[in-house]
Formats: structure tokens, C-alpha cells, sequence
């Protein structure tokens, strides 16, 4: 076999077959490229646009989240020269950050808004605090363009808080005059009662008529006034008050006399601003002077119509002592006199209603059934104390208590606990309800609760007493008088056990509570033997203090007591303050405990 060379043979042909192929792969690489390029590139943009979406997704909810925590309360008012104020509180867990204002022209038929930047200055308020947000965008409102505007207040979470503002600030505090009777003979006394409102969102303090009730026409008509009511006085949201004057009139018969006031008041954000009532106007005719005549009937309304205040001091539980015990539990009423004039107090009484009266519940058993073993503490020696009929608890005298004005007194009583009817159920709720006889008619009060067990169970009683941890009726009080402004006065608040049964007793880790009044400052704990230390002390923002005490040991016919100081408000005329004194907490028989006292205390120059 021989070899021979063989070259291969390219035509012209063959060779554009081969450049051809060549081409073809470098276009078609070249494409995938561009659409892998492109593949990567629209993946990338997706990547982007979700990354985008979510993260706006994410800020919206932190958005939403934000303005729902935003929390904040508006108050406005305009000085005497109409400068506009404007605070707001935060009153949210975050800072607020206040963006703009809107001040819209409500006197205007087109309403016309206009919008105000907040200085950056103003803007930022830390939760918990106020501030101003026109310090440094002073804005002036001229009554020419209007009266009355609605004021937004925007956020830059867009939380928005509206305001009404009336540049007269006759929206905020309304007053009416009313005399009593409208027609009287001359020489004799006419009552001019002055009402004031706050109808505003916020309170106002200094609350005091301007002048007397001046004499629109005639002059000379008024001969004598006596003002009879305390000034000036704090009025919260919705809250009234009255202004009172006793005028002797004289003149011709058919004279008519009008009488005319406005009031004034400051809020508390705006201090050097003075904040003025509508004019309020009433008139009287006079009738000719006559020794004898038909009579007149008064019709006076409730909100001119002054009444006896009620506080209750109750057990509860009242156990369910057996039929040989002699245990008892504290019950009274502090009869209070908001009047000038001195109230005569002739009876009282405490009345217990049970939830299920087919049953025969006896609370306070009556005199028919063995009576109640009432124990008079106060009044010492005047009326007596008796359970004339079941369920309700009585003190009476011939002899009428005289309470003096705006003074207090306190009726206070040991009453044998009853038996309640046949079965085994406890009574958790049992209706309590006061009622005084007096001078001015007979006046009650309800809302209050005690308890009892349907077996012998602790008498649980909370009280002012003169020392501590005593059982001593004598030493045992529900008011405090004559208390000076500023005076530092010291304060024994007891809670015991007056059931004397060993199996009978508070729990330890009962509480005894103690809402000390505002504007009694300086609360000091000075002794709290068998309570857990330190004693818990509570501030509030209206200036009252509360404290609460744990006992450490189980209350077993034994008193226990706070002893802490206060320091008086210091006032320029008398005031009559409430400390509410509650416990909670458990019976050895795991009975729920719930006694309270409304002890009065008054401050007086």
C-alpha cells in the first residue's frame, strides 16, 4: 500500500460557506448578549421598584403608627391687644412637631383661610410638656375682618386639632343675672344670683365678677348690698358657679330697677391675659310697701337653689355577727353647709337596700327584732341613735344641730350588723343611701355600696382618728375645722377591724389608700407601723397626692394607721376640701374589702 499526498481542494464556494458560519455565530453571540443584558438589566429595575415599594410600604405604616400614638390638646386665646396665643400640650408617648396653623375667617360669607408657618423654634414639643407655638410668629387678630374664626392646628404627621376663637372670648365664659323675686315692696331685700359658665375646653382660673351688680337705671334705687359668696373661684370644662348679693331696694311703686355684670377670668396658659364675659342683665319691679296682703310664691330654680353636700363614712364588709356579739361597724354622715346663713340639722338617716328583697335580708335590724345596738359617737350628748325599722339606721333630736356657714359637721354612729335571709349567698353589693332633714327641706344622697357575708366575717372600717392605731370611739372623727392657710397639719388615717374575732380579720397585703385634696402641699410620711415601707406617694397634675400603704401583717381586731403631714392651701377665704379614704384587699375568709370615708376638712382665714 502506497501513500500518496492528498491536499485538499477549496473552491471559491466553500470558503463564503465558512466565512458565512463565522458571521452568523458572532451575530447570534452577540445577541444573546444583548438580551442577557437586557434580561439582567429589567431584573435589576424589578429588584429596585420592589425594594422602592416595600420601603414605602414600611414608611407609610411608621407613618400611620406615629399619627396614631400623636396625641395633643389645643388652647387658644387673644389678649387685650388681640394678640393671638396659641398652646398646645403633648400629651402622646412621642414628641409632636407642629408644621402650620389655618386661621379661617367664620364671619365672612366666603370663609376665607389663610395659612401660617410654625418657627422651627416653637415647633418641637417633648411628650408630657406644653408650649407655645406663636413665641416667636407673633400673629395679631384684627376684630375689623371678624369675630369669629376656626383655628387648625396641623401636625407634620397631619394630625389636625380645630379650635373655635371668638375675639371677645364671650364663647368661653357665659354669664346670666337673675333677681329673686322680680318684684318686690320697697324697703325690702332683693337677691341678685350671678351665673357664670366656662363653656371652654380648658380650665380658667380667678373667676370673679367685675364690680357689683351696677344700676343700669334707676340710680339711687339700691340703699344697701351684702356680698355673700367666696371669690374668686376655679371653674373647670362645663363647670358653673354663682355669684350671690342680698340689695335693699327703695322707690316708687312700679319702678322698674335693672341690674347688670360681666365676669372675668384668666386661663391658666395665658396669665397676662384676661379673658370677659358677655353683660348680663335682669331687672326687678317695685311694689308699693304693705304690712298685709295675699303673699307671693317663689319659684327658684335648681341651679339658684342651695343645699346641704352629703358624705358618707361606711364598713364594708359589715360581717354577719351571731346573735350573742356585740361587734359593730362605724357609720355616719358629713352634713356640709354651702350657705351663709346656719343650717339646723334635725334628722338623719342611713337606709341599706338589698339586691334580693323577698329574701328578709336584715342589715340593721329594726327595734322589733332585737334593734341594732346603736352606739352614738357625735353629736356626744344631742338627739340619739336608734334602728327604728330594719335595714335603716336613724339619728334624731327635738332639739335641731346647728351647722354655721359654710361649715361642716360630722354624725357618726356603731351599729350592730343583722342577719341576712335564709340560704347561703353572700350579698358582694348592698345599696347605702344618706338623708338629712333640715330647715331647708329634707335632701339625700345615693351612689354609695357596702357588703356582707352571709356568715361571721371582719367589720372593716377606715377613719381620721386623734392618735394612731387606735380603736377608741372617742378618738375616731370624720372632719378637721379651723384649719389656717399654710398651717402644717398632721393626719392619722386608720384602718381596723372592728368584728373582735380572732378568726375574723384583713389579710395582709391589704391597702389602705389616701387621696390627699389639691393644693395641700408638702405631704410628708412621718409613721406607718405594720405597713410595708416606704409608704407609695402618687402626685397628679392637679395637684392632689395620693398614698398608698401594704400591711404587712394580718388585721385582727386591731387599727392601724398613716400618720403623714400637709401644708393648707393658702386661700383668702374659706374652703371646704374632701380626702377620700378607700382599702382594698381580702378578709381571712377571702372576702373582698371595700370601707370608705369622706372626711371634710376646712380651711379658713
Amino acid at each position: 500500500m502506497s501513500w500518496k499526498n492528498v491536499s485538499p481542494k477549496f473552491n471559491k464556494n466553500n470558503l463564503k460557506l465558512h466565512k458565512r458560519r463565522g458571521i452568523s455565530t458572532v451575530v447570534g453571540g452577540l445577541f444573546f448578549l444583548i438580551l442577557l443584558t437586557t434580561g439582567f438589566s429589567a431584573f435589576y429595575v424589578a429588584l429596585d421598584v420592589q425594594i422602592d415599594t416595600v420601603e414605602a410600604q414600611r414608611k407609610v405604616s411608621s407613618s400611620v403608627i406615629d399619627k396614631t400614638q400623636e396625641k395633643f390638646v389645643v388652647s387658644m386665646s387673644v389678649d387685650s391687644n388681640n394678640l393671638l396665643g396659641i398652646n398646645v400640650k403633648n400629651q402622646g408617648s412621642n414628641p409632636v412637631e407642629i408644621s402650620n396653623i389655618w386661621i379661617i375667617n367664620k364671619s365672612q360669607i366666603n370663609e376665607p383661610a389663610k395659612n401660617f408657618d410654625i418657627n422651627y423654634e416653637d415647633a418641637f414639643i417633648p411628650s408630657g410638656y406644653g408650649s407655645q407655638i406663636l413665641e416667636k410668629t407673633p400673629l395679631y387678630m384684627n376684630s375689623i375682618f371678624g369675630t369669629d374664626y376656626d383655628v387648625k392646628v396641623v401636625s407634620t404627621l397631619g394630625t389636625i386639632h380645630k379650635a373655635v376663637l371668638e375675639i371677645s372670648n364671650a364663647n368661653i365664659l357665659k354669664s346670666e343675672l337673675f333677681t329673686i323675686p322680680p318684684d318686690v315692696r320697697t324697703g325690702e331685700n332683693v337677691t341678685i344670683a350671678f351665673r357664670v359658665t366656662n363653656t371652654g375646653d380648658f380650665p380658667l382660673t380667678n373667676v370673679q365678677p367685675f364690680h357689683e351688680p351696677s344700676l343700669e337705671s334707676p340710680g339711687g334705687a339700691v340703699v344697701a348690698s351684702t356680698f355673700v359668696s367666696s371669690i374668686p373661684v376655679e371653674l373647670g370644662p362645663s363647670e358653673t358657679v354663682i355669684f350671690t348679693w342680698h340689695h335693699t331696694v327703695q322707690g316708687i311703686k312700679g319702678l322698674k330697677v335693672t341690674f347688670t355684670n360681666y365676669a372675668t377670668a384668666t386661663d391658666p396658659n395665658f396669665p397676662t391675659s384676661t379673658i370677659q364675659s358677655n353683660t348680663a342683665t335682669d331687672k326687678i319691679t317695685l311694689r308699693e310697701d304693705e304690712t298685709s296682703g295675699s303673699g307671693e310664691t317663689i319659684v327658684l330654680t335648681e341651679d339658684l337653689f342651695s343645699k346641704p353636700e352629703i358624705f358618707m363614712i361606711k364598713p364594708a364588709p359589715f360581717g354577719d355577727a351571731p346573735a350573742a356579739s356585740s361587734d359593730t361597724g362605724l357609720w355616719g354622715l358629713n352634713i356640709v353647709n354651702p350657705t351663709p346663713a346656719n343650717m339646723n340639722v334635725t334628722k338623719l338617716t342611713i337606709s341599706l337596700l338589698s339586691p334580693r328583697s323577698n329574701l328578709a335580708d336584715q342589715m340593721f335590724i329594726g327595734t322589733g327584732g332585737g334593734a341594732c345596738g346603736a352606739i352614738g359617737i357625735s353629736p356626744p350628748t344631742l338627739g340619739a341613735w336608734s334602728c327604728p325599722s330594719e335595714n335603716q339606721l336613724m339619728w334624731k333630736s327635738d332639739i335641731a344641730k346647728v351647722i354655721p356657714p359654710f361649715g361642716v359637721y360630722s354624725f357618726l354612729a356603731l351599729a350592730e350588723p343583722g342577719k341576712l335571709g335564709a340560704g347561703t349567698t353572700d350579698l358582694e353589693a348592698i345599696i347605702a343611701h344618706g338623708s338629712v332633714f333640715t330647715n331647708v327641706g329634707e335632701f339625700g344622697k345615693s351612689g354609695y355600696g357596702s357588703s356582707m357575708r352571709n356568715a361571721d366575717d371582719a367589720i372593716v372600717n377606715v377613719y381620721m382618728s386623734d392618735v394612731a392605731d387606735t380603736l377608741d370611739p372617742n378618738l375616731i372623727n370624720a372632719s378637721m375645722l379651723q384649719i389656717f392657710p399654710l398651717e402644717i397639719k398632721t393626719f392619722h388615717i386608720t384602718i381596723a377591724d372592728f368584728s373582735f374575732n380572732g378568726n375574723d380579720r384583713v389579710s395582709a397585703g391589704a391597702r389602705l389608700i389616701i387621696n390627699v385634696p389639691k393644693n395641700f402641699t408638702d405631704v410628708t410620711i412621718i409613721s406607718a407601723n405594720d405597713f410595708d415601707w416606704p409608704i407609695e406617694k402618687k402626685t397628679f397634675a392637679d395637684g392632689s397626692t395620693q398614698l398608698i400603704g401594704t400591711l404587712s401583717i394580718d388585721l385582727d381586731d386591731i387599727a392601724r394607721s398613716i400618720t403623714f403631714s400637709a401644708k393648707a392651701p393658702d386661700i383668702s377665704t374659706p374652703k371646704l376640701y374632701v380626702m377620700h379614704v378607700l382599702a382594698n384587699g381580702k378578709t381571712a375568709n377571702n372576702f373582698d374589702i371595700g370601707p370608705l370615708a369622706e372626711i371634710v376638712l376646712q380651711v379658713k382665714p
